[in-house]
């Protein structure tokens, strides 16, 4: 494998990858009791990942001589879509990484909800 395989594709799955994981734990109220705001929060990962994914392989692909910025700007749109797909692709890496994020912070929610429970002398 060549130096370009490591720099176009492994290191910004990687980062997605980290990104995954990281995000709703940034994004999810510390302490919180609430499902609704976790699932907010890992939603607002999701898209996230999508738009730093399509960014990033786009400024790869510009500056590994890929793509023409001209092209970008005849074809605004069309390079966009193409770029929001690619990201799209990589979901298979970090979307089950973000399933056992928003696993993690849920089970430390029910655990937050059963101390609050035990404290209050109903368990």
């Amino acid at each position: 494998m060549n130096g370009n395989f490591w720099i176009t594709v492994v290191l910004p799955v990687a980062l997605l990858a980290v990104l995954g994981w990281v995000l709703p734990h940034v994004l999810a109220p510390r302490g919180t009791r609430s499902h609704r705001q976790l699932a907010r929060a890992v939603l607002i990962s999701a898209v996230v990942l999508v738009i730093v994914g399509a960014a990033l392989f786009a400024a790869l692909r510009i500056l590994g001589g890929g793509a023409s910025l001209t092209l970008i700007e005849v074809r605004p749109f069309a390079v966009m879509w193409y770029f929001l797909i690619r990201s799209a692709y990589a979901v298979l890496i970090w979307g089950p990484i973000l399933a056992l994020s928003w696993y993690s912070l849920a089970r430390q929610i029910e655990d937050a909800r059963a101390r609050d429970i035990v404290r209050q002398g109903r368990g």
